[in-house]
């Protein structure tokens, strides 16, 4: 009796054996699992940790080895299919998603108030810059995942100018400036993404955020002056800052180079409006005034487009 029930429990234990799918890796080792399908490429998987099933694959080019349990039927099949990848979707591979993105913009209504003038001449290239962004999102799903977004753009300008004082000799006035400019973005961000093919390795991915923009302006001018004997020089530094609430959209494409690294290029619109401003004012001679929330006549549009190369580690 006692021989009996030891081979009716290994009878048991090698028949929940052979009811898993197995699969060896190129390193030896093995995983006990239930193989849903698989492609050209990659093995979907699924295994039980503790109460949760999680969805997983792994690359053919690491798979020394596999086998798998034939289905009863057809519909088993396709409701195992549909099983895991509902499960895939619930529970994702990797759940974290950090971006780098560089790149360069452009602010087309920065100076709009001025009109076209010998200023918005000057103070074109403050339009145009470089910009810096970083990004990490958390995958509640496969598709969609929350987290935050930072940008940097900064952009500057720096010229002479001359004014004729007197036409006969001739004498000028001449003047130098100097300017730089930064916006910085932080808020909030909604992460979409969606695979493009059978293969899974080109990606499309859009984000939608709200937050802070902050922005600041510094500013050095400096003027030398003729007199019948000799030369004046007035200088003056100003430094304006501001807040305001702004909105960004971005859409990017990538191809998935390594398991854990897409590569790709981006572009984005940046949406900002800034009306109120800090002003710090100093001249040469020691003088100096400050202004707390100066109301502007026009406000300043702060409003962008980025484009660049983007990189994304999935971990």
């Amino acid at each position: 009796m006692r021989k009996i029930f030891v081979c009716l429990l290994l009878s048991v234990f090698v028949f929940l054996l052979k009811a898993q799918d197995k699969i060896v890796t190129s390193k030896n080792d093995t995983i006990f699992c239930k193989i849903v399908t698989m492609n050209t490429t990659r093995i979907f998987y699924e295994q039980t940790e503790g109460t949760k099933i999680t969805g997983k694959s792994i690359a053919l080019d690491n798979v020394a080895s596999y086998s798998r349990q034939a289905e009863t039927t057809a519909k088993q099949s396709q409701h195992a299919h549909s099983t895991a990848t509902e499960r895939r979707q619930i529970v994702p591979e990797k759940k974290m998603i950090f971006e780098l993105s560089v790149g360069v913009a452009t602010m087309p209504w920065l100076l709009a108030s001025v009109g076209n003038s010998e200023m918005d001449e000057a103070f074109e290239q403050l339009k145009k810059g470089v910009t810096v962004g970083v990004s990490v999102h958390n995958l509640f799903t496969s598709a969609i995942g929350f987290g935050f977004q930072y940008s940097f753009f900064g952009s500057g300008y720096r010229g002479d100018s001359f004014q004729t004082i007197d036409p006969t000799y001739p004498i000028y006035m001449v003047g130098n400036i100097k300017t730089r400019q930064y916006v910085s973005y932080l808020g909030p961000s909604v992460l979409f993404q969606q695979f493009l093919g059978s293969n899974r390795k080109l990606k499309l991915s859009e984000t939608l955020s709200g937050g802070l923009l902050s922005y600041r302006n510094e500013e050095q001018f400096s003027m030398v002056v003729p007199s019948s004997s000799s030369y004046t020089t007035n200088a003056y530094n100003v430094l304006g800052n501001g807040l305001t609430i702004g909105g960004r959209f971005g859409c990017s494409v990538e191809y998935l180079v390594l398991p854990y690294l897409s590569v790709g290029v981006d572009g984005s619109f940046l949406y900002g409006q800034l009306s109120t401003m800090n002003l710090e004012y100093r001249d040469s001679g020691g003088n100096s005034e400050s202004l707390s929330n100066h109301k502007m006549d026009n406000s300043l549009n702060l409003s962008r487009f980025d484009y660049g190369l983007v990189l994304k580690f999935h971990l």
